[in-house]
């Protein structure tokens, strides 16, 4: 009898297949199309056209190499446990708000690199903490909270022991959503973040100028008393001290999220804010990077999203990151995961419309910025090499491609030849 219901089933499920299936993408048509669609679309990436288009490769942008250097000193120090002219180097950084060629903070890559190194593991973040979570033994976190206390005016290592101890409270909370975490796993976050904002109390981020100390002071909005009533200040004040640094804005975006203390109306206005804020120093960057984070989770707090700013926003994060075309690369590639199948299932009906005109907003967007910023080709920064950076530009000339037109990436973008004019010269 099991076997016979077994075979109802799956007899059921097959017949109903093509009604779900055809229902999913509403029209057959549809259908074909999402199964078909660049199968007769020509690529550069193709043998017999690759010559028709000019490039440069670059292994390695100033900005990664700047960034594994850093990476680099750090971890040796670690190594040698070198704690004051590891902390030295991290308050230089901070202090002087230095930055690599893509306006990345030295201090921040510092910071990371440090506490990875110093992690018995790194494993994935989830919904409510996206980022990895660094995993830390008491011991290492306690040499850490001893070398602070012994080293009082090298404030770098107390922001390092107030970020281990947040990290153990997330490991002690755990993956799953508030109604599933255990009444152990509330406590022992408790008492981590308890110890972090005890450490952090004997300093003022501000009067400090300390933008480490600020990104590990908001770090403890996660678990703490009333911290609705401090998640403005704390973001207003770490944004202040770097308004070049797009962190703040990354991380209040989340906070700004409706599971945390906000709802789709403040993070609009939140972003809108933060733009103003930061229009001299970065133009309207930060509106698109607070949406950035909300985009990469599919997070369905964006349809009072204003498009034309985050366009604007994402040419000046460009221009901030310095043209960088391994990061316009990571960037392009995940806008084009912003609007992937399923990507507003999660809408009411009102809701898919306005989101099928943000989605044609954000495609046009997504193929400006290949054609328009991109400027060379770092292979290792796309997910299919060369021929994943060759397969997205073609996407966005076939008309060209099938006109005859050749082809060249320079430092205007995608310069297109007509067929009759000759291509220049340039490496491929």
């Amino acid at each position: 009898m099991i076997v016979l219901r077994s075979f109802v089933h799956l007899s059921a499920g097959l017949l109903a297949l093509p009604f779900l299936v055809v229902l999913r993408f509403r029209t057959m048509g549809a259908l074909l199309k999402s199964l078909f669609s660049g199968l007769t679309d020509i690529s550069l990436s193709e043998p017999e056209h690759r010559a028709r288009i000019a490039f440069d490769t670059v292994k390695a942008t100033p900005a990664m190499e700047r960034r594994a250097a850093t990476e680099d000193k750090c971890r040796a120090l670690v190594s040698a446990r070198n704690w004051t002219e590891l902390s030295d180097h991290l308050i230089q950084w901070d202090q002087s708000r230095a930055a690599c060629n893509a306006g990345i903070p030295l201090a921040q890559i510092g910071r990371q690199a440090v506490l990875f190194d110093l992690a018995d593991a790194v494993v994935e973040g989830h919904d409510c903490h996206p980022d990895p979570i660094a995993i830390f033994s008491d011991e290492v976190v306690q040499r850490m909270e001893t070398l602070s206390a012994m080293h009082p005016e090298k404030y770098p290592l107390l922001a390092l022991a107030a970020e281990m101890r947040c990290y153990q409270g997330w490991s002690s909370r755990g993956a799953d959503y508030a109604e599933y975490v255990s009444d152990n796993g509330w406590f022992g976050m408790g008492q981590h973040f308890a110890k972090a904002a005890w450490l952090l109390e004997k300093y003022d981020v501000v009067e400090m100028n300390a933008p480490l100390l600020a990104a590990a002071r908001h770090r403890l909005l996660g678990f703490m008393p009333d911290a609705d009533k401090h998640v403005g200040r704390f973001y207003e004040e770490w944004s202040a001290l770097d308004p070049k640094d797009q962190e703040p804005h990354e991380k209040h975006a989340i906070m700004m999220l409706p599971r945390w203390f906000g709802t789709q109306e403040t993070l609009e206005i939140e972003a809108q804010k933060a733009a103003v804020r930061t229009t001299t120093a970065a133009g309207d960057a930060a509106y698109f990077t607070m949406y950035r984070r909300v985009f990469d989770a599919w997070d369905p707090s964006v349809l009072n999203m204003d498009t034309k700013v985050l366009k604007r926003g994402a040419h000046d994060l460009i221009t901030l990151r310095g043209d960088d075309p391994a990061f316009v690369a990571q960037l392009v590639q995940d806008i084009r995961w912003w609007t992937g199948i399923g990507s507003g299932d999660s809408y009411t009906r009102d809701g898919r419309k306005l989101w099928s005109d943000i989605t044609t907003d954000i495609e046009e967007m997504r193929q400006e910025l290949v054609l328009s910023r991109l400027t060379a080709i770092c292979p290792d920064a796309w997910e299919d090499g060369p021929e994943g950076a060759l397969d997205m530009l073609s996407e966005c000339v076939q008309a060209d491609i099938r006109a005859g037109a050749t082809f060249q990436l320079g430092k205007s973008g995608l310069e297109i030849f007509p067929q009759d004019e000759p291509l220049s010269s340039g490496s491929a």
